[in-house]
């Protein structure tokens, strides 16, 4: 924010004899408080304004300094960094005073005699901002109050756009409005809160500049103010679409203080009452057929109404017109009888267009346009009086459509000569060519080949006209003769071609892991029924798998009594007892078989074949045992393969995936009559360095069988002497993993 102030109206006789600056003066009272005086040899004209980045404030005196002033003044007290003095060029009696800030301060401006006293102090001290203008102002008869009420409502323009998504700044409108009292505000409306910069170009002349900032092109009219109160006279911008510049001339008609405000949505420069008047404005009432004569000064045409935004309007559809899209600003045209050229005239003011026509275009134009774009109002009138129009950037030239035609068809027919004569040297050139290369003298090169087949290469080669190549196949040798640039071509074909076939290793990992438990539990009884008596003897000999003797007087007779349960199938016992009794001339005898065992076996078994194939090639690595039956009476002999293989067919591309065809086999023969067969076949696609899984069998058996006598085998504890149990459990699983490597090979040298 910034604030301005200004003393009364010199006489002639005082404004005709310079200003000067006798003194700058620096004093600091206090911690929070920095008085700058600068002391004229005369009550002088001032105008002070804040700016924001770096922080400072601008006092523009209407004196000059006196010879052997300092210009600049260091202080650095905490509020003010320092003074300096910037004068002006040679005729110009105006000199600014810069005061760096050091922080965020707030300031006022008072005129004392001939001093102009500019007091900075931190923003909970400082008084009203304003009270400097007040006290400028008070000079003239005025109500301050309602001034102030006036100032601090802030007014839309009356023409505005909407933000467009851009990475710069964007200023969306500019307006002058009067605020009543004398005073009047110039608001530039932007889409943030942005940098600028303000200052003095003469004593009348304010220059707004704001960088990295674009603007609408129908906003770059001139503001005229001329017939309006205040102190603006007009506003002309100036933006450099490179540097994407925007800068805004503003001219004053007097020497007044004005006081600038920024918020997040606009820069608004409040400007003082002016005693100087506008130029009275005749307005003379036109009849209808007066109407020519008076739209050739641009009367007639009608501004948009105030807060109607400017924006892209649809395209009309109007009977025998094509079709088409017009984006040009809304205007409003009432004429009778106008003359072509003064439209022109008023379109080009609207579309910022520079339109150029010659004296062959003439005619008259009646219109009555509301809201209709400037592009179509544009092609309206050309298509009313017979014209055209020819665009190069923001240039358009008019006139007539027979005229156009001529120009186009000139075009076209030096278009084509043009081109005639490029194709006439384009043949002149690959004439003189083709001659050069039946006269360029022919070279012999011999090009060994380390790694492909010369015959295989050798068709790669393109010869010319005259060019000869042949192939030694006992060192593998091309024999070439043409010309050298045919030569080099042909080296480079070679180079390209004569590689190494790429080397893979394939490591696989077959892991066949097995378990087997196996548990015998009961009890089993067997009949006793095999025994033999001698009668020589008095001892009897049992054989029933068991030892032991029993005496039976000779010449009697001896029996044997029992009874059996049954048993799972496979059921081992491991123990066996006999209980037997003598009763008179009988041998009761029980043949028990008991059975408490458990077998638990786990194996594993890793295989890794190897094995480096070329690309594209089938590589085979196997390793077994073979089985021979013999024959028998009917059957022949018969030759089985257990063998572990891996067979590979390998494809790698340019960046290292390998492509492989896999069958691997896993066969193993228990027995000499029994053969276990394991394998998988697949394709897959591998990075070079990865493993992959590429197949697993998982096989899991579980046996529970339980015999014995019925009824008594399910008899808590006392059931396990009725009864034999088999449990088996069998897993066994297998998995194939497999690594394939591109192997690194070398390089030929050129």
């Amino acid at each position: 924010m910034g604030c301005a102030a200004s003393s009364s109206i010199r006489t002639s006789q005082e404004e005709s004899k310079a200003t000067r600056i006798e003194a700058v003066k620096v004093n600091s009272p206090d911690d929070k408080t920095t008085v700058v005086e600068i002391i004229n040899s005369r009550s002088t004209s001032y105008t002070t304004f804040k700016l924001i980045d770096p922080p400072r404030v601008i006092l523009d005196i209407e004196s000059v300094p006196k010879s052997g002033l300092p210009t600049l003044t260091e202080v650095n007290d905490g509020n003010v960094v320092d003074v300096r003095l910037q004068p002006g060029t040679a005729g110009d009696k105006a000199t600014r005073l810069v005061i760096g800030l050091a922080r965020e301060v707030d300031y006022e401006v008072d005129e004392v005699e001939n001093a102009i006293r500019l007091t900075v102090s931190d923003k909970a001290m400082a008084k009203e901002t304003t009270r400097p203008l007040h006290a400028a102002v008070s000079r003239v008869p005025q109500d301050v109050e309602a001034a102030e009420g006036m100032a601090s409502k802030i007014v839309d323009p009356r023409i505005f756009f909407e933000p467009r998504p851009t990475n710069v700044n964007q200023v969306l409108g500019i307006d002058f409005t009067l605020l009543g009292l004398g005073k009047s505000r110039l608001s530039v409306t932007t889409d943030k809160k942005l940098p600028y910069n303000l200052e003095r170009k003469t004593p009348k002349t304010l220059l707004l500049t704001l960088e990295d900032t674009t603007i609408p092109p129908l906003l770059l009219r001139r503001l005229d103010s001329t017939h309006f109160e205040g102190a603006v006279d007009r506003v002309t911008s100036n933006y450099a679409p490179v540097e994407k510049r925007l800068s805004l001339a503003i001219s004053l008609r007097d020497i007044v203080p004005f006081h600038v405000d920024q918020t997040e949505s606009g820069i608004y420069i409040d400007f003082g009452a002016t005693p100087i008047k506008p130029p009275e404005k005749k307005i003379v009432p036109v009849k209808l057929e007066e109407l020519k004569r008076v739209s050739a000064a641009g009367v007639g045409m009608k501004q948009l109404q105030p807060g109607v935004p400017a924006q892209a309007v649809k395209s009309t559809f109007i009977p025998g017109l094509t079709m088409k899209k017009y984006t040009g600003a809304p205007m409003t045209m009432d004429f009778v009888n106008a003359d072509v050229t003064n439209i022109l005239r008023l379109i080009g003011e609207i579309s910022n267009l520079n339109i150029v026509w010659g004296p062959e275009v003439k005619g008259l134009v009646s219109m009555r346009l509301k809201n209709v774009p400037w592009d179509q109002a544009l092609d309206l009138v050309l298509a009313n009086n017979d014209l055209g129009m020819r665009r190069q950037g923001n240039v358009v030239w008019v006139t007539t459509k027979t005229k156009i035609q001529q120009i186009e068809a000139e075009e076209r027919r030096k278009i084509e000569e043009a081109e005639a004569r490029l194709e006439a040297e384009r043949k002149r050139r690959l004439a003189e060519q083709e001659q050069a290369k039946k006269l360029e003298p022919l070279v012999t090169e011999y090009f060994p080949i380390d790694f492909g087949g010369a015959e295989e290469i050798k068709e790669h080669i393109v010869l010319s006209e005259r060019g000869a190549v042949s192939v030694d196949e006992r060192t593998n040798t091309i024999i070439m003769e043409d010309t050298a640039q045919n030569i080099e071509k042909a080296r480079e074909i070679v180079t390209r071609f004569d590689t190494p076939v790429k080397q893979i290793m394939i490591e696989a990992r077959i892991v066949d892991a097995s378990t087997n438990f196996t548990r015998d539990l009961g009890v089993r009884w067997f009949p006793d029924t095999s025994y033999q008596q001698r009668s020589d003897e008095s001892v009897v000999f049992w054989e029933n798998d068991l030892t032991g003797t029993a005496e039976i007087p000779v010449g009697e007779s001896a029996g044997a009594l029992g009874f059996s349960t049954n048993s799972p199938e496979g059921w081992s016992p491991n123990a066996t007892f006999l209980l037997g009794a003598l009763t008179g001339n009988s041998f009761l005898s029980l043949d028990a078989r008991l059975a408490l065992a458990e077998n638990d076996n786990q194996a594993k078994v890793i295989s890794a074949p190897k094995v480096i194939a070329s690309n594209g090639k089938e590589a085979t690595i196997s390793r077994g045992d073979v089985i021979i039956i013999p024959a028998t009476e009917n059957v022949e002999s018969t030759t089985l393969d257990a063998t572990l293989s891996l067979n590979v067919t390998p494809t790698v591309s340019y960046n290292n995936y390998v492509t492989m065809e896999v069958e691997v086999t896993d066969d193993r023969a228990p027995t000499t009559s029994r053969l276990l067969q394991k394998a998988i076949s697949t394709t897959l696609i591998v990075k070079t360095g990865d493993t992959v899984v590429i197949g697993g069998i998982y096989k899991e058996s579980k046996v529970d069988d339980e015999a014995g006598v019925p009824y008594l085998r399910k008899i808590p504890f006392l059931g396990w002497l009725f009864k034999a149990q088999t449990k088996i459990l069998d897993k066994s699983e297998l998995l194939i993993f497999l690594t394939p490597r591109v192997l690194s090979f070398p390089t030929k040298k050129t």
